[in-house]
């Protein structure tokens, strides 16, 4: 017993000492928003004028990413397609810069300051952002976990996805940039312009 004891110390200090992926992490103020979201509703695009796939584990089309203006807020909209689902979002607005990494330079989604869970079924997500906590050109790195159910609406498979856009960090994560300048706000969602 003793010597499973030790080796079991061994091990998880070999383990912690191992982990050299120390964690740059950008404090982020506790952001304001909404989020909305639809189960198992058939869907119409909102009004926008920029928008971008949603690529789940890099080779799939699991739906598309609109970026809307609202009177005061901006909305983020993801939009699922062909039985994928949305199981959790996870996004990051402001300056590219600022994006959460850990020192290898990969983002750290937990650390995104608009994230939440989805109700099974889940195929429409929208986040409300007060214009006033958005620059006027800034990055949408937009992550999230997606499940595809056959016609039977049984899980077939899960996937990481992300709007698609330039790469950021090693992985195949990617971001996108946005401007609000240019667009009119329409009485309920409105289009903003892709920089």
């Amino acid at each position: 017993m003793r010597n499973l004891y030790t080796l079991l110390m061994a091990f998880t200090l070999i383990f912690v000492s191992c982990d050299t992926d120390k964690e740059e992490y950008v404090d982020l103020q506790t952001k304001d928003f909404n989020v909305t979201a639809k189960v198992q509703g058939k869907s119409t695009p909102p009004a926008t004028c920029a928008e971008a796939q949603i690529m789940a584990g890099q080779h799939y089309v699991a739906g598309k990413l609109y970026v809307s203006l609202g009177k005061n807020t901006l909305l983020v909209t993801y939009m699922t397609v062909d039985g994928w689902v949305i199981d959790e979002t996870h996004m990051f607005i402001g300056d590219r810069e600022d994006i959460p990494t850990n020192g290898g330079g990969m983002p750290r989604i937990g650390h995104f300051p608009y994230k939440a869970t989805h109700d099974f079924g889940t195929n429409e997500v929208t986040y409300s952002i007060p214009l006033s906590e958005v620059p006027d050109c800034f990055t949408v790195a937009a992550h999230a976990v997606v499940s595809k159910l056959d016609d039977s609406g049984t899980v077939i498979g899960n996937e990481t996805a992300w709007s698609q856009g330039e790469r950021i960090g090693r992985n195949w994560s990617m971001a996108t940039d946005f401007c609000k300048s240019g667009c009119k706000a329409l009485p309920e969602d409105g289009p903003i312009r892709r920089r």
